[in-house]
């Protein structure tokens, strides 16, 4: 089995698009994660950013969404 590597994200314009991207098509495809469909592109990228910007701070991002 290959070694699993967990690398730090970073909250570059291109990283969040990608996330943002897989975001939506998640809840488009009936995936439950806290987002109602249709999920805007707009929204889902402003979750990654603020997400982003928490872990960067050593913050939990989902227990601070989830307040």
């Amino acid at each position: 089995m290959p070694e699993i590597e967990i690398k730090v994200l970073n909250a570059s314009p291109d990283i969040r698009a990608m996330l943002s991207e897989i975001l939506v098509e998640t809840v488009a495809n009936g995936g439950s994660v806290s987002f109602m469909h249709p999920l805007a592109s707009e929204v889902a990228d402003a979750f990654w950013e603020n997400s982003l910007a928490a872990a960067a701070r050593g913050a939990n991002p989902w227990r601070q969404r989830n307040r």
